[in-house]
C-alpha cells in the first residue's frame, strides 16, 4: 500500500510499503485518488501550532482533509 506522511520539516514523502489497515466492523477503506493540502495544514509540515505535534514522521493516515477517493 502506498501512503504520503509528513516527514520531516516542510517534507512530505510517499511510501511505499506502508501497512494495510485492519478494517473493523462499521468502517470502510478508501482508496485515496486525490489530496489537497490547505492553509490548516501549515501546522503538521512545520511542527507549529495544534496540529503540530512536533515530531516527525507523522503516523501514516490521511495527510490533508479535502480528499477524494473510492470505497475498497
Amino acid at each position: 500500500m502506498r501512503a504520503l506522511s509528513f516527514t520531516g520539516f516542510e517534507e512530505i514523502s510517499l511510501i511505499d510499503d506502508a501497512p494495510e489497515p485492519v478494517i473493523e466492523d462499521g468502517e470502510v477503506l478508501v482508496r485515496c485518488t486525490h489530496i489537497g493540502l490547505c492553509g490548516s495544514n501549515r501546522g503538521p509540515f512545520i511542527a507549529e501550532g495544534v496540529w503540530a505535534e512536533g515530531a516527525w514522521p507523522r503516523k501514516l493516515g490521511w495527510t490533508g482533509h479535502e480528499n477524494v477517493g473510492i470505497i475498497t
